[in-house]
């Protein structure tokens, strides 16, 4: 295999390793989002690592066209396939995380509600329990007190429950 093969290879591999697994290209998306925008692009995209060379878009053509099993239109919309792929994971990985937000904010605020129902539930309680020893005590000073603290307890429940 040459070089000319080797680097179309390599950079079919490239585009079908973005379309299976686009998450291992979150981290520089933008850039490789710029790469696979358009033809030229990607012809004048190098990556010594990945061993693709840069070349002209009519040069980048013709080698497809000559070394490669893919005709340059099939080999355009697999490029094609991986940059819309790059480009909606990040929507889809958000949109994930948004609706499994919702679902815990949801789930959090149906426990606070019925956590704020039995709490209201233990103050009137309570609050019949001491009415009915403040009055059978027959003690005015104790009678007046419960009053008082029955009123404030009332009106900080009437703010809450508003």
């Amino acid at each position: 295999m040459n070089k000319i093969e080797e680097n179309i290879k390599n950079e079919v591999n490239l585009l079908l390793s973005i379309i299976e697994l686009p998450k291992n290209y979150t981290k520089d998306r933008e850039r490789y989002l710029t790469i696979l925008k358009n033809q030229k692009n990607f012809a004048n995209f190098s990556d010594r690592k990945r061993e693709i060379f840069s070349y002209s878009l009519n040069t980048h053509k013709s080698y497809i066209e000559k070394h490669s099993q893919y005709s340059y239109l099939e080999y355009d919309l697999l490029r094609r396939k991986a940059y819309k792929t790059l480009k909606c994971y990040e929507t889809e990985v958000l949109t994930s995380k948004r609706n499994k937000s919702n679902k815990d904010l949801e789930i959090l605020l149906e426990s606070l509600m019925k956590n704020n129902l039995l709490l209201n539930s233990i103050i009137t309680t309570l609050i019949e329990k001491l009415s009915v020893y403040a009055y059978k005590s027959k003690n005015a000073e104790l009678v007046n007190d419960f009053k008082y603290h029955q009123n404030q307890l009332k009106k900080i429940l009437s703010e809450i429950n508003e």
